[in-house]
């Protein structure tokens, strides 16, 4: 998957993407979609991102995507 492509292609279908840092419970990052007043979050623990043999983009293109099917379909 590649990350531009995905993220233009919600975009154009209407969806705000966010990223930023989770600190809470754990470090990493939380990756935020939101559509017509619906949001779902996913975090990216810091050790996952650093284990995965995906590189980064992929790892991102392949949440936001499943966020996409699991909240919006």
């Amino acid at each position: 998957m590649n990350l531009v492509g995905t993220i233009k292609s919600m975009i154009d279908d209407g969806y705000t993407i966010s990223f930023s840092k989770a600190d809470l419970l754990m470090d990493g990052i939380y990756i935020t979609i939101k559509k017509d007043g619906i949001n779902a979050r996913q975090v990216i623990p810091e050790d996952e991102l650093e284990s995965l043999n995906l590189s980064t983009d992929e790892l991102f293109a392949t949440v936001i995507e499943h966020l996409k099917e699991r909240y919006y379909l």
